[in-house]
């Protein structure tokens, strides 16, 4: 028989005691441990001094704050980077159940502060419970004595708030947390742990016997990572844009996404609502911002996008303003490009408002401003000037010397024109007859597209050859785009290389020629030159073509070396006639011997001997049967 063990662990440990009822056949038994209650007032786990104090952990406001930052920034957030004081407290020091539940609630309380349903998917409803249910079979965890082993609520809490506080934002760490076990004979099979969620996320489910609040608004608690991946959306839609017209349709996007808030304006109130952020990206006409939301969700998009200029950077800055729509406390942008510093005012180049058709949106001093003092701009619509002062704060924060990021440029913004990329290894026009490797390269780092006959290549390396199989020439074009528009283009045709075998296919040393030189060196030379990056079986015909071109041009280097003898003379007379006839007869039958030079001048059928053939065509030369030897 199973019972149901209702517990949990207090801070202060209080008396366990056992209640007990009279026991049936298929009834349940019911034992009150102890309760828990992350009181920030109570400092310390008892026994366990590695454990985190509670009180170290930011109100759930702050923590919101920070799970926003996180949310959007991801690896870029400072918050993220280094995620909490303790780091991986419950990986390092939970051993056994503890471990394991801590690292079950850790992906539990992720989902939640994501807005989903406690096994990460899509919520059913609005409202998701705080209630988990975990299987502990197994585990060690035992109900003895009126008391529960091998595992500590207290220590796994503690852990948690430790290592993913801003994924715990919702929790409501002064009220009670509490578990219910269910046993099977000592072993505790199942637990279910309640968290009370906090009254900003809560929904109206309200838990009885703690009287705490058992569901979270997944709507609230989804709005944050919702938005973020709708700012996402917009970094990826305007990734190919350059710089300047980049910014601009952040500019538009997030003036076309949400209005000003003149409602929420009042005396006072400090900057760092995390909402502001998520309003501008959520998609819900309903929810405006003020100046903070307008310069943040600029910011954001600029910080989490691809910049050419590598020294680009965005802030976000506080003081006064004056003239224009409206004037008082507010927040604007200063983007840092090229050689300057320029001011952008999202939320007064929104409709309606003083800069909406230009003049505050990567403005210049036009008016000799300064930091300590203010800078002066004029816009289209509104005739008189608008001043922006920065307040102390700022002032501290970044400082007011020349280098200082909030010292305006005196000269307009010039978006550079950059240089066209580069196409390496092969030319414009160029024939080829192997497979080319072909290199693209560019100096500025901002290459947008590489194609190859009109389809996107994935890098910048390619490799093109001919169609081989049905020896046929295959014509490419190769366009590079940088992301300022600047391109280079080429244009080439590669041949098969079995059309240099063609070339010369017609070519012999029997039948070669000295007006055959040029030929046979261009297809040398071609051969020669497609090697470097030739597929294996081309090689192999490059190879045959290049032994046959160079054997070629040796005979017709021997063809047109100078001579000390004519051909077929003989008897050297200088002349040839019936007389050489008679001494080529006279060798052959060996009744006389030739010098070198009357064996080469002999030898006019290139068999580098004096035969009977080497006769028979003097003779035929001698009785004008043939004209040239």
């Amino acid at each position: 028989m199973k019972k149901e063990v209702r517990g949990g662990v207090s801070l202060v440990l209080a008396s366990a005691m056992l209640v007990t009822s009279p026991m049936a056949a298929g009834m349940t038994e019911t034992v009150q441990a102890e309760e828990l209650t992350v009181d920030s007032k109570v400092a310390q786990i008892q026994g366990e001094s590695i454990i985190p104090r509670a009180d170290q952990v930011p109100g759930n406001e702050e923590l919101f704050a920070q799970y926003v930052e996180q949310t959007f920034y991801g690896e870029e957030s400072e918050s993220y980077r280094t995620p909490a004081v303790y780091g991986n407290i419950g990986q390092n020091v939970l051993t056994g159940a503890d471990k394991y539940v801590y690292n079950e609630l850790k992906k539990i309380a992720a989902n939640i502060a994501d807005g989903k349903a406690a096994d990460g998917s899509e919520p059913s409803g609005q409202y998701v419970s705080t209630k988990f249910t975990l299987s502990v079979a197994g585990q060690g965890i035992t109900y003895e004595g009126g008391a529960f082993k091998g595992f500590s609520l207290s220590k796994v809490i503690a852990a948690l708030l430790a290592d993913c506080p801003y994924d715990l934002y919702w929790y409501n760490k002064t009220a009670s947390t509490w578990f219910n076990g269910r046993i099977s004979g000592r072993e505790v099979v199942e637990i279910d742990i309640n968290f009370p969620a906090a009254d900003a996320y809560a929904g109206p489910e309200i838990e009885q016997q703690y009287k705490t609040k058992c569901t979270v608004d997944s709507k609230k608690t989804g709005a944050a990572s919702s938005a973020a991946e709708n700012a996402r959306k917009i970094i990826e839609k305007h990734k190919a844009e350059k710089d300047y017209e980049k910014m601009e349709s952040y500019k538009e996007e997030i003036c076309d996404l949400t209005s000003y808030n003149y409602d929420a304006v009042k005396p006072g109130v400090a900057y760092g609502d995390p909402w502001q952020m998520i309003y501008v990206f959520d998609g819900d006409e309903s929810t405006n911002v003020v100046c903070e939301g307008y310069a943040k969700a600029f910011q954001y998009l600029c910080d989490m996008s691809d910049f050419l200029d590598p020294g680009y950077n965005c802030c976000s800055v506080t003081g006064m303003m004056r003239g224009g729509t409206g004037e008082g406390p507010h927040m604007w942008n200063i983007v840092t490009i090229g050689d300057g510093n320029y001011l952008v005012d999202v939320t007064n180049s929104d409709d309606g408002t003083a800069g909406e058709r230009g003049g505050l949106f990567m403005a210049w001093d036009k008016n000799n401003g300064s930091v300590e003092n203010g800078y002066v701009f004029n816009t289209v619509y509104y005739d008189d000037a608008i001043t922006f002062a920065y307040d102390g704060r700022t002032k501290d924060l970044y400082g007011t010397g020349d280098n200082s990021v909030l010292k305006i440029a005196s000269a307009e913004y010039e978006e550079p024109k950059g240089t066209a990329p580069v196409i390496e290894g092969v030319e414009n026009g160029g024939n080829y007859y192997a497979t080319q490797k072909i290199t693209v390269r560019d100096a500025d780092n901002d290459l947008a597209s590489v194609t190859v006959n009109g389809k996107q290549e994935a890098g910048t390396e390619i490799s093109l050859s001919a169609d081989n199989q049905n020896n046929r020439k295959k014509e490419y074009t190769i366009i590079a785009e940088d992301r300022r528009g600047n391109s280079t283009s080429c244009k080439i045709t590669i041949n098969p290389c079995s059309d240099l075998q063609k070339r010369i296919s017609h070519l012999s040393v029997d039948t070669v020629k000295v007006t055959d030189r040029a030929l046979v060196q261009n297809t040398l030379k071609d051969a020669v030159t497609a090697v470097e990056n030739a597929a294996e079986e081309e090689k192999t015909i490059l190879a045959e073509v290049k032994t046959k071109c160079e054997t070629l041009l040796a005979k017709i280097d021997e063809m047109t070396q100078p001579q000390d003898y004519i051909r077929g003379d003989v008897d050297a007379n200088s002349k040839v006639d019936v007389g050489d006839v008679r001494t080529a007869l006279r060798y052959i039958c060996k009744k006389t011997n030739l010098t070198e030079t009357q064996m080469k001048a002999g030898d006019v059928t290139g068999d580098e001997k004096v035969t009977i053939e080497d006769l028979r065509k003097i003779l035929r030369y001698v009785c004008k049967k043939i004209t040239e030897l």
